[in-house]
């Protein structure tokens, strides 16, 4: 699996672990409306100004809604980013005119104070920054973080379709922050080999990288320069049914006969009548990017070693006596095959879960204690 979006994992919203911040009413009409539309979603009685979407309960998917409720009620045309970047309605209402807000930059900034060294996080198959978030909160004020989106997402900007091409993006922007280093990055599942791409460019003009965390990923490459796009495409779509519901039948769009442009045109159609009303170029570009993240990734064919220390959180699957029922040890060795990457040690730190979870709550605290040692 290729970090998509795990939405059984997800907790449901029930407002129990309701805001640590002393209630705020709504100060004008704008609040009032946002304030109206965070209830609906979130499923709550009353939510102040500011209370954050995630600590009542927000996640990936219900910012999706958020967001297309508010262009809906406000005839604007914000991204997903700006729930991100400004989670209380105090926050997100000074920055709502800001329109394109990181709408098709590269970087976006999770956590910007701090006195820490930056993490730079690459993402995951989906090309977006969502999974970082809990994280982000629990590494502490004082570690400042940065995540990678992908070119593309929102239907504007070109896909980039290879890894190298994705790392020297990054790295650039990564420079107009910091140009010296040295840095620490990293990735989850498919966002390490490109966490491991950006290393090497950065070694090779002469940068210190002294650290890559890896979230469940490795460098994977195989051959697939003969591959059938449409009936690749087809796949890739079945398995996207999870992440938009139940409610979307897939099999119904008779997708065998089609070409990959054509399956597309017919899911967007599905998407903007669907309760998201997602806008068109945003669901091509998400799929889009989906799509390629998970096949350009076995394009990839560098073995170089660095002198930067790996630490890798990988996933087991226990039962409940802690019995080991499956991990990926048999198939790509203990360090996932990390050795053969780097001269220096890699610390492996097995986490009781699935690679889809990897990132949820109950699993981030053990990583950020973990990480904050």
């Amino acid at each position: 699996s290729n970090g998509k979006l795990d939405k059984k994992a997800l907790p449901d919203p029930d407002g129990s672990e309701l805001s640590s911040k002393e209630y705020a009413a709504p100060r004008n009409e704008t609040e009032e409306q946002l304030a109206v539309i965070w209830q609906e979603i979130l499923g709550v009685d009353k939510v102040g100004i500011h209370d954050d979407f995630f600590e009542l309960g927000g996640h990936s998917l219900l910012v999706i809604k958020l967001v297309s409720f508010i262009n809906e009620v406000f005839s604007t045309d914000i991204s997903i980013n700006m729930v991100f970047e400004y989670s209380t309605i105090s926050e997100f209402v000074d920055n709502m005119n800001s329109v394109n807000h990181f709408k098709e930059s590269l970087m976006v900034p999770l956590q910007e104070k701090g006195t820490l060294n930056a993490i730079y996080l690459t993402p995951p198959g989906s090309g977006t920054v969502n999974c970082y978030i809990e994280l982000t909160k629990l590494l502490g004020k004082d570690q400042p973080v940065y995540a990678f989106q992908c070119s593309g997402l929102y239907g504007e900007a070109p896909i980039l379709k290879s890894i190298e091409e994705m790392a020297s993006g990054f790295i650039t922007e990564m420079q107009k922050k910091d140009p010296h280093g040295p840095y620490r990055l990293g990735g989850y599942s498919f966002g390490a080999t490109v966490a491991y791409e950006m290393a090497v460019q950065l070694r090779n003009g002469g940068f210190h990288v002294e650290e890559l965390v890896i979230f469940d990923g490795r460098v994977s490459f195989e051959d697939n320069s003969k591959i059938d796009e449409d009936q690749l495409f087809r796949e890739f779509l079945e398995n996207q049914t999870e992440v938009f519901g139940d409610d979307f039948n897939f099999s119904d769009l008779a997708l065998e006969e089609k070409s990959k442009e054509e399956q597309l045109e017919a899911v967007s159609k599905l998407l903007r009548e669907s309760e998201f009303k997602l806008r068109e170029k945003e669901v091509k570009g998400r799929l889009e990017v989906n799509f390629y993240n998970e096949n350009c990734s076995y394009l990839y064919k560098v073995e170089e070693k660095l002198n930067t220390q790996v630490i890798l959180f990988k996933t087991t699957y226990a039962d409940l006596d802690g019995k080991i029922v499956f991990n990926d040890d048999d198939v790509y060795g203990f360090d996932y095959g990390w050795n053969k990457y780097t001269n220096k040690e890699v610390i492996v730190h097995s986490i009781s879960t699935t690679h889809d979870a990897i990132l949820n709550r109950e699993n981030v605290e053990q990583i950020a204690c973990i990480l904050k040692q």
